[in-house]
């Protein structure tokens, strides 16, 4: 992997634009000492060394030196080819995504300053690298934020980092309570409709009446249970007076006072001196 901390191919552009490296032509002529102290000062550790420790007859040596040592260890077409098949993994945050990205980003377009010489073609391949870029981001992250980002006219990938990093709070906070933050996700739509927000409303409200609604089951009446009520009468009479109503309906139906059956099922009324004679005829006998 390239040295992100020295970079080393803008320093390139920059000293061949210096007037002293255009007029080296010759590879026999000899880097001016101020010049190679000017790029070589930057660096750090063993790029330093690397660097002082060796002569250069000519700029063009010490161009080839630093490509050759500081180039990126996969070949070129490979490191196109990781950024155009990078995807989110599943337990991977958007930020980590996002900086695996931008540092595929990075190593393929110096890959490409490396290997293009001609400006106008380098200039059109780093517009096609961001937008390779901004596409893998849209279209390869998890479903939930992808959808989203499809949705959105993202011109950079910057803006379609940040607003993914937004996205994924809101999930978050959506895995974390998912009812409650769906119908607030619901309220917060740019045309949110009235049934949605009374469901919403409802939802919270059915929450405290359900832990607060007491019913009697005796008195049928609100704030009490039947085991509170004290219509109920005690223990001992309940199971004869609990329901009066069903017990005189029962009588009514048992013991039918003025339907046509009543005689058929009761024999006819004795009187007391029937009863008299009839004991009289006993006794005689």
């Amino acid at each position: 992997m390239a040295n992100q901390d020295n970079p080393i191919y803008p320093s390139l552009e920059t000293l061949e634009t210096h007037d002293e490296i255009k007029n080296d032509n010759s590879e026999s002529e000899i880097i001016p000492i101020s010049i190679l102290f000017k790029f070589i000062h930057p660096f750090s550790g063993k790029a330093k060394i690397a660097c002082t420790n060796r002569k250069f007859s000519s700029w063009l040596n010490l161009k080839d030196f630093l490509k050759t040592m500081y180039q990126d260890k996969k070949h070129y077409a490979q490191i196109i080819n990781d950024l155009t098949s990078i995807q989110q993994f599943p337990r991977e945050t958007v930020q980590q995504f996002t900086i695996r990205i931008e540092s595929t980003l990075k190593r393929a377009i110096s890959a490409v300053q490396q290997n293009t010489e001609n400006q106008t073609d380098l200039s059109g391949q780093i517009i096609m690298l961001n937008q390779i870029a901004l596409n893998r981001l849209v279209y390869y992250c998890i479903p939930e934020i992808s959808t989203h980002l499809r949705n959105r006219d993202l011109k950079t990938l910057n803006e379609a980092i940040s607003f993914a990093l937004n996205e994924e709070q809101i999930l978050n906070m959506y895995q974390s309570n998912p009812f409650q933050n769906k119908q607030c996700r619901d309220l917060n739509n740019s045309n949110p409709t009235f049934s949605n927000r009374n469901k919403f409303v409802n939802f919270t409200e059915n929450n405290h009446t359900k832990q607060e609604f007491k019913l009697c089951r005796y008195c049928k009446k609100k704030g009490h249970l039947i085991e509170e009520c004290r219509k109920r009468p005690p223990n001992g009479n309940t199971h004869h007076s609990s329901n009066p109503s069903s017990s005189n309906h029962f009588q009514q139906k048992s013991f039918p006072q003025n339907s046509k059956n009543a005689k058929k099922a009761f024999p006819a009324m004795v009187t007391q001196q029937e009863c008299n004679a009839m004991n009289f005829q006993v006794t005689e006998s």
